[in-house]
Parts: structure tokens; sequence; C-alpha cells
């Protein structure tokens, strides 16, 4: 890592990287499919990078912006393969195996800035992901395997933090507000079936901590304000010739009275 610093409010930095991550094979492995070793990961990254802070005000900012790319060779995935244990033709079980992918490139950048004042702070940050197979690239029953599987190209932020000024005896008051969002992104290696479009999620809180320096604290929260339905996860047997396909859901709404004591 280079790091240069022209003046106290600003620093500019380039940095490299190399990565390793050991080969193997399962030690559970019951059949051919799942015995099969897979190939040690490496991985060439550069990043750029500036941050700055300075005053606003009464207030201070703070921002941090930086650019990377990964060169990656023999990529290790973790995937679910249909395997025929009875020999009639017919896919029947399922198994986890490892393989890996020949090169892949993936990059990208990401923005971050804090504006803090006495009583209030913002906080809001937006990501950049663009993942390319440049070779290895796997495909299944007529299917093409999705770059982007589980990155989506997008995501941002904002979080705001309130804290009306109040006599220290009383406490501590703090109400937030965070709303984050992300872009379509494919749970599945394959199946169109597996693509979770873009949402957003948004979570309030209002908090009094340390009521009357007792130790007591009380809070009340919101989380998936708006009640969103949006999946996680997705275990796809589609496109392996199973025909089904299990999704992992995030959260609901959910609305909390919280009580705590530090002692």
């Amino acid at each position: 890592t280079i790091q240069y610093e022209p003046s106290k409010n600003l620093t500019m930095y380039g940095s490299f990287r190399h990565g390793f991550r050991a080969g193997g094979f399962s030690t559970r492995a019951t059949n051919e499919v799942t015995l099969r070793p897979f190939l040690p990961e490496f991985v060439n990254e550069f990043e750029v990078g500036l941050k700055t802070n300075s005053r606003i005000g009464s207030g201070r900012l703070t921002t941090s912006a930086a650019l990377f790319l990964q060169n990656a060779s023999d990529v290790q995935k973790q995937r679910a393969a249909a395997v025929d244990t009875d020999g009639d033709g017919t896919p029947d079980s399922v198994f986890t195996v490892v393989d890996n992918t020949a090169k892949q490139r993936n990059y990208g950048g990401e923005f971050e800035a804090s504006l803090s004042f006495d009583t209030f702070k913002l906080n809001a940050f937006y990501s950049y992901t663009k993942v390319d197979i440049r070779e290895g690239r796997v495909t299944l029953n007529g299917r093409t395997e999705f770059e982007q599987r589980g990155s989506p190209r997008h995501q941002m932020g904002v979080t705001a933090i309130m804290s009306p000024p109040i006599d220290p005896a009383l406490g501590e008051l703090n109400f937030i507000a965070n709303v984050t969002y992300r872009s379509k992104v494919y749970l599945d290696d394959f199946e169109i079936q597996g693509l979770q479009p873009g949402y957003e999620l948004v979570n309030v809180r209002a908090e009094w901590n340390n009521i009357a320096k007792s130790g007591i604290s009380a809070a009340v929260f919101a989380n998936n304000l708006l009640d969103k339905t949006y999946r996680i996860g997705v275990l796809g047997l589609i496109a392996e010739g199973l025909g089904f396909q299990n999704s992992v859901y995030g959260e609901p709404a959910m609305y909390v009275l919280e009580i705590g004591y530090k002692f």
C-alpha cells in the first residue's frame, strides 16, 4: 500500500493484494460427483482511493471513495448437483459440490459520506460491483450461468440520526431512520426463477438511553417498515432436472419494544 497525505484533510492511496484459497475435496463424499477435488483459488486485487475530512459550519464532513479491480483464477463456487444414485437415468438426489471458474474479473467502486453536527448525523453510501466471467462460464441443460449471482450491481443507503438536546440527568434521546436499496440480483446460478427484483428496506428506531442515570434504556423500533417481501437465498433445482426451487425470505415487518439495563 502506498499512501500520500498532501494535507491533514486529504488522503490518497493505492494498494495491491494477492490472495489465496486452498483447494481440496469433500471429506463426506459418497459418490464420484462429490469426490471430485477442486483447485486452489488465486486473486490479484488493485485499489485506489481518496479520503477527505473538512468543516462545514459547525459540523464535519468526511468522505471516502474507492475503485477496485480483482483478477481471479480458479474461483471456487458452491453449487447444487443432482445425481442419479439408483442407475435409472433420472436424477434422484441432490449434493453440494465445489467447482472452479477458470478466470473471473470483478470491478467497481464505492462512496461513503458522513455529515456530523452536535445533534444530527447523516451517513450515506453507494457501491457498484460488476462480475465478468472471462473463462469457464458453465452451461447446464442449455442454460448458461449468471455472472452476477449473489451480488447486486447497485447498493445504496442513507441513515439519519437525530439526538435532541435534553438535560443530561434525564439520559440521552436518539431518533434513527435508515433506508437501503439493492438492485436486482440472481440468487441461483442458472434459473431466471431465482431473480430477486430490486427492493428497498426502511427501518426506524427511537431510543432513550441511561434513563435518569439509572442504567436502564428503552427503545421502540420497526424493521422492514414497508413490509417488503424479498428473498435472500435460493436453492434452485429446476435446471438440474428435479423441477423445484426452494427460497429463503428476509424478515417481514417487525415491531419491537426493547428494555435493557447496563451494570
